[in-house]
């Protein structure tokens, strides 16, 4: 298990771009990946609901480059898959974001992530979700103690002790919006506590911000 990331077509799914970068920078294959819609407990490949499915391509953001020691605003990336994945109730798409881009509009909106990640009590073996508020970029450059540009396709969210960890990287932060959930966030960068050798539960979580990125998602799609 390496990363998260969330249905957006029967052949599409979205996660970081970092999720497919082997160490030193090198890309990927890309058949020698795949992904299993409908897991529930990781350890159980036999379960009749999972729809285990190759990844045949996919396609980073231009902007992203693994070599980035600091932030990044590009970090997404569009996987496609060799058949079609079935929905049915266990298995959906998510809605892209379709309001406009403004982060201003959503700061203080709680969203939800949901992933295998690493918890408490060590690897999980069934997913677990955190609640996140969104928070305006000062906080967010004064929590990490980075400069925050005003223009970055990224932002922050602060989980309340409860962050993403890792293995939740690539895993959407979906927003609900009357009965339906929309996609705005994918995990990009979590916060390392030296003191207790794991995620920084008083840090902020960093993700790349999908709103300004749905265009380019959508020609992706498009064109593969």
């Amino acid at each position: 298990y390496i990363c998260g990331s969330t249905i957006i077509t029967t052949t599409h799914l979205v996660t970081a771009a970092h999720c497919l970068y082997a160490s030193y920078g090198v890309e990927r294959n890309p058949r020698e990946l795949s992904t299993v819609p409908g897991m529930y407990n990781i350890d159980n490949f036999f379960d009749s609901d999972l729809q285990e499915r190759n990844i045949v391509r996919f396609v980073i953001h231009d902007d992203y480059y693994y070599e980035d020691t600091g932030l990044t605003d590009s970090d997404i990336a569009v996987m496609q898959v060799d058949q079609p994945i079935v929905y049915n109730n266990l298995v959906r798409p998510i809605c892209l974001w379709n309001e406009i881009d403004n982060l201003e509009q959503i700061v203080g909106v709680k969203g939800f992530v949901s992933g295998w990640g690493v918890t408490e009590s060590g690897e999980a073996k069934y997913p677990s979700y955190v609640t996140a508020t969104v928070v305006d970029r000062r906080s967010c450059s004064r929590n990490l103690e980075k400069v925050i540009a005003g223009s970055s396709r990224l932002f922050c969210a602060d989980g309340h002790g409860s962050v993403p960890c890792t293995g939740d990287s690539g895993s959407g932060l979906v927003i609900k919006r009357g009965s339906r959930y929309f996609l705005r966030g994918i995990v990009s960068v979590g916060q390392f506590d030296p003191n207790t050798l794991t995620c920084a539960r008083n840090k902020y979580v960093v993700y790349t911000d999908v709103a300004p990125l749905r265009y380019w998602l959508r020609k992706v799609i498009k064109g593969t």
